[in-house]
């Protein structure tokens, strides 16, 4: 019997593993095939910058982070989670000195815009926030995986992908963020 149980663990961990390791590359490969795509953004999006606007304001960083949440998210709880993002954007500025944009963009289901539109107008938040209304921002950017793990992402000055994931996730990933940011500061800089 304790042949049996031993057999049985030693089956489920292996089980166990082998999915792990799948799932490792599956996340590697869908990362990698965001790396240098150029993200293309909805025109018609609605801009929330404390005021509403109708255009896409330009950008002069070096760099953004947008963090999308589509319509299979909870869009309010990314809302109230905001702020999660103020310690990582203020070592930007003042410890490596260098300025970058961060931007949410929200592509709500229909029965959630409304409610998206008021917590905006009331809480104006303190980084721009884009509303797809149309969730135009997966038609245009196919090649983005459904999973949210990849709806965080690092853009140079041209909309290119140069980093994905959240930064705030572990210390790895702050750093492969912060390394990305340093190499597009330095480009920058001999253009």
């Amino acid at each position: 019997m304790s042949r049996l149980i031993c057999f049985t663990i030693i089956l489920i961990s292996l089980l166990c593993l082998s999915c792990n390791s799948f799932n490792k590359k599956q996340i590697l490969q869908d990362a990698s095939s965001l790396y240098n795509q150029t993200i293309t953004f909805p025109p018609n999006m609605i801009c929330f910058n404390g005021t509403i606007k109708d255009t896409l304001p330009t950008t002069t960083e070096i760099a953004r982070i947008i963090v999308w949440c589509d319509s299979t998210e909870c869009s309010l709880c990314t809302f109230k989670g905001m702020y999660h993002y103020d310690n990582f954007y203020n070592y930007c500025i003042d410890s490596i000195n260098i300025d970058i944009r961060i931007e949410y963009i929200y592509s709500p289901s229909q029965k959630d815009l409304d409610l998206i539109i008021q917590n905006m107008k009331a809480i104006r938040p303190t980084y721009t926030v884009y509303i797809d209304s149309e969730s135009d921002m997966y038609n245009k950017n196919s090649f983005i995986p459904i999973d949210r793990r990849f709806h965080v992402f690092l853009l140079d000055k041209n909309n290119v992908v140069k980093a994905v994931g959240s930064p705030l996730i572990n210390n790895a990933m702050r750093d492969l963020y912060i390394n990305q940011l340093k190499l597009l500061d330095t480009s920058a800089q001999y253009q």
